[in-house]
């Protein structure tokens, strides 16, 4: 079995743990109190429900398939795979609520397994990742500073949960570009740079966790989910030949193959994010 073949599995096996813990959290975050918006009192609540801690499991699972992943392929090919968290969603819906799978859902469905395809063909071997420089440095403050934003802001942010939900995305386009850091650095034996990644990525999960927690509590998750969802695959993947060396000089169409997949991906997962069958899976009535 090629590697590439073990991380587009693992990758899989991310998305569909990803799915359950976005469907058990986003019930819990949509009961507290609007008042707990981007405040720590927000994640003690959360912390205390079984349900929710059952998701941040599973989600924590899936943490670590993603980042075995990227020890077996590039993250050009990773991240958009995590797409199929939407299709297990769906799947959720249909099945569990009996909620009516269209063509639309189909083409959908349809677009993120053909865009997934393309990049298994089309990605580059992947390379190590570069030891630390001053870009990477730059990349890490700003996702940082976008990350931050919600909380500077937080008494304006009323009726702009896109904001919170962008920086959410944001968050965890970071906490990817370190997962990779901490699969290569691990299988390098950089033990200094596993601790450095280790540290990045819990730092952006941590703020993407409360950041998408908030935007769920007055939001539907198939609002939110998809959103972030793609916010993260497009940076990471944009940004994986200048901060991780994955070079595209060498794929079909001097990585316009790799652009077009990536278009299809993001395509079929906008194309889900109004499919009932994904709200009804990850949505409870929100508690004032």
């Amino acid at each position: 079995m090629s590697a590439l073949v073990i991380g587009l599995g693992l990758a899989a096996l991310a998305a569909t743990l990803y799915a359950v813990a976005v469907a058990l959290q986003a019930l819990e975050a949509r009961e507290a109190p609007a008042r707990e918006r981007l405040h720590p009192k927000l994640v003690e609540r959360l912390v205390s429900q079984p349900r929710w801690l059952v998701g941040t499991a599973c989600a924590l699972l899936a943490w670590g398939a993603q980042t075995a992943a990227l020890a077996f392929a590039p993250l050009t090919l990773v991240q958009p795979t995590l797409a199929l968290a939407l299709v297990v969603l769906l799947a959720i819906g249909a099945y569990l609520m009996h909620e009516r799978v269209g063509l639309r859902e189909i083409a959908g469905v349809s677009a993120i397994v053909i865009g997934i395809a393309g990049l298994a063909w089309s990605s580059p071997a992947g390379g190590a990742a570069p030891e630390p420089s001053g870009i990477l440095l730059v990349a890490i403050a700003c996702f940082a500073a976008v990350a931050a934003t919600p909380y500077l802001l937080r008494r304006h942010l009323h009726r702009r949960n896109w904001l919170i939900t962008v920086a959410a995305g944001l968050s965890f386009a970071w906490a990817a570009q370190a997962s990779k850091f901490v699969a290569d650095a691990a299988s390098s034996g950089a033990w200094l740079l596993l601790v450095a990644a280790l540290v990045a990525s819990a730092a952006g999960a941590a703020l993407g966790l409360l950041n998408e927690m908030t935007a769920l509590q007055q939001s539907e998750a198939v609002r939110v989910y998809p959103t972030v969802l793609v916010i993260q695959i497009v940076v990471a993947v944009l940004l994986a030949p200048v901060l991780l060396g994955e070079s595209w000089a060498g794929t079909p169409l001097g990585g316009l193959a790799i652009a077009g997949s990536l278009a299809v991906v993001v395509g079929g997962a906008a194309g889900l994010s109004t499919a009932q069958a994904i709200g009804r899976a990850s949505t409870a009535p929100s508690r004032a």
